[in-house]
C-alpha cells in the first residue's frame, strides 16, 4: 500500500465530592499536513497552505488516553476554566500568530474568518480545541499560555523533515528521518484521498513531558503508539 503526502484524586470542595480526574502524563503536540486535511477529512477553500499547520496540543494520561474536558462531572481544577466564549478578549496579544500558524484550514484565507469576532471560523476552531483540551490542561485559567505553548513548540520546529513533493519513502523511513533530527519517536496519523483511494500522511504527533508548575512543554518524549504498517509506502505531494 502507498501512502500519499499530499487529576485529581477524590477531594470534598464546597461540600461536594469530587469525581477522580486521570493525571496528566505528557501532552501530545499535533501537527497536520494541509493538502492531507483538505483532500480526505475537511473541504478546504483555497488556496491550500504547503507547510504543516497546528491541529492541538493535547493533555494525555499514562495511558495516553486524552484527559477529558471540564464539566459538571468531571471537575479536574478547583477554578472553574475560562469559558470558551471568553477567548477572543484573552488571545490578543498571538491572535496574529494563531491566525498564520493555528488556522481553521476550512477557511483559512479568508478574512470574514479571522479576526476576534467570537464567531469566526479561527475562532470556533480554537474554543472547541479550548474547550475539549485547554480546560482540563494545566493552564485552566490561562488560554494564553495554553495556546502559546503550541505556538511556542512550533517556532522551534523550523524543519522536521525534508519534505520534497515527488518522493518515495516507507513509514519506518519517515520515522526514523524524524528521530533523526529531534531524537524522539513520533506518532504517524493517516487519512485517505476518497478520490484516489490512497492512504496520505495527515499529520505528525509529538509527545512532550508534563512541564514544571508555571512552565511549558519543552521536552520530546518518544510517542507510545506509531502507525503499525511501518513497512508501507507513502509518496510526497
Amino acid at each position: 500500500m502507498e501512502i500519499f503526502i499530499t487529576g485529581y484524586s477524590a477531594a470534598y470542595l464546597l461540600g461536594l465530592q469530587f469525581r477522580a480526574t486521570p493525571k496528566i502524563s505528557f501532552y501530545k503536540f499535533s501537527l497536520q499536513w494541509p493538502p492531507a486535511t483538505c483532500h480526505g477529512t475537511l473541504s478546504c477553500k483555497p488556496p491550500i497552505p504547503l507547510d504543516f499547520k497546528i491541529y492541538g496540543i493535547w493533555p494525555q494520561d499514562k495511558n495516553d488516553i486524552p484527559i477529558p474536558p471540564y464539566s459538571k462531572s468531571n471537575r479536574c481544577t478547583r477554578k472553574r476554566p475560562t469559558r470558551p466564549e471568553d477567548l477572543p478578549k484573552k488571545l490578543g496579544k498571538i491572535e496574529r500568530e494563531l491566525e498564520s500558524r493555528w488556522p481553521n484550514l476550512r477557511d483559512a484565507h479568508n478574512k470574514a474568518a479571522i479576526g476576534t469576532h467570537p464567531h469566526s471560523a479561527n475562532y470556533r476552531f480554537w474554543k472547541y480545541e479550548w474547550k475539549m483540551h485547554g480546560t482540563c490542561s494545566d493552564y485552566p485559567t490561562d488560554p494564553l499560555q495554553y495556546f502559546n505553548s503550541a505556538l511556542k513548540l512550533k517556532r522551534g520546529l523550523k524543519t522536521i523533515v525534508r519534505f520534497r513533493p515527488g518522493t518515495k519513502k516507507t513509514v519506518q523511513e519517515f520515522v526514523d528521518e524524524v528521530f533523526d533530527v529531534l531524537k524522539a519517536y513520533p506518532e504517524i496519523a493517516c487519512n485517505e484521498n476518497p478520490s484516489r483511494t490512497r492512504k496520505q500522511l495527515w499529520e505528525i504527533r509529538l509527545c512532550y513531558d508534563k512541564p514544571k508548575p508555571g512552565k511549558l512543554p519543552k521536552k520530546l518524549l518518544n510517542c507510545i503508539h506509531q502507525l503499525p504498517e511501518k513497512n508501507s509506502l507513502f509518496r510526497t505531494s
